[in-house]
């Protein structure tokens, strides 16, 4: 059977007086309160492929959705590689009446197309006042942070002191990935954040970047209660000092002891 009759099929609706294909899809999509639910899963499916002739009728649309079914017509625009597909991307993240889950997904999905015309979007987006689109817009600009790239770097160290911890982590995850020395630093105060998925970020960008004053505050977290943070920070020692220690704190501060020592 052709995968747009078994679509049809699975949504309960046949009859060539329904509309085109695509249109009896989006009114599925239409009435989704559920993004599990299997209807509107299959009509999301079909959308993807039908490509040229969904985008037009999601774009006029889409905001007539309700959530859920925006979070699915999300996926169809960002399987679409088409410029028009981007510059839907760019109105849903900007527009504020879809809820903050959509308008960060469709961030993340801009975010990771590169393209350099959208940096002022991402910029103004880490100012939003909802977290989850702080986060997206972090995600962001570190997919856009490339060498001597200054206005991002100094936008995600600005960023890993956010009120809300999900956004640090987005932040010192892109500045571990950076390579820029001067993301040294704030890896380094994030060791001593409260959240602990802050405190893994941070331990994960110092297993990528050496930054010599880090090795004292990683030493201390190797008696943190969280059993992947303590991995997390064995691997971070080992990269900033070359030494195999493991997590036998005693030894790591027998090890800087004698590092002081011998200066």
């Amino acid at each position: 059977m052709h995968i747009g009759l078994i679509a049809l099929v699975a949504l309960g609706i046949t009859g060539s007086d329904k509309g085109t294909e695509a249109d009896i899809l989006i009114d599925q999509l239409g009435s989704c309160h559920s993004v599990s639910n299997q209807a509107c899963l299959v009509a999301a499916a079909r959308l993807t492929l039908l490509k040229h002739e969904a985008l037009p009728r999601l774009e006029r649309r889409f905001w007539t959705f309700p959530p859920e079914g925006q979070l699915l017509a999300l996926g169809v625009v960002g399987g679409n590689e088409e410029e028009r597909a981007t510059e839907l991307l760019a109105k849903i993240a900007t527009d504020r009446r879809p809820h903050p889950s959509v308008r960060a997904l469709a961030l993340d999905d801009l975010g990771s197309r590169r393209y350099a015309s959208y940096l002022k979007l991402l910029f103004r987006s880490t100012r939003d006042e909802a977290n989850i689109v702080r986060a997206a817009a972090a995600r962001g600009l570190s997919n856009h942070l490339y060498a001597n790239d200054t206005k991002v770097l100094a936008r995600l160290m600005a960023l890993a002191r956010d009120e809300a911890p999900n956004v640090r982590v987005e932040a010192l995850f892109g500045l571990g990935f950076s390579g820029h020395a001067k993301a040294g630093k704030p890896l380094t105060r994030g060791l001593r954040d409260e959240d602990v998925e802050v405190r893994r970020a941070a331990a994960e960008g110092l297993g990528l970047i050496k930054h010599p004053p880090a090795v004292a505050e990683l030493v201390k977290l190797l008696d943190d209660k969280d059993e992947r943070l303590v991995r997390t920070v064995v691997r971070a020692l080992r990269h900033q000092t070359d030494q195999e220690f493991g997590r036998d704190g005693d030894r790591w501060r027998q090890w800087l002891a004698e590092q002081k020592k011998s200066r």
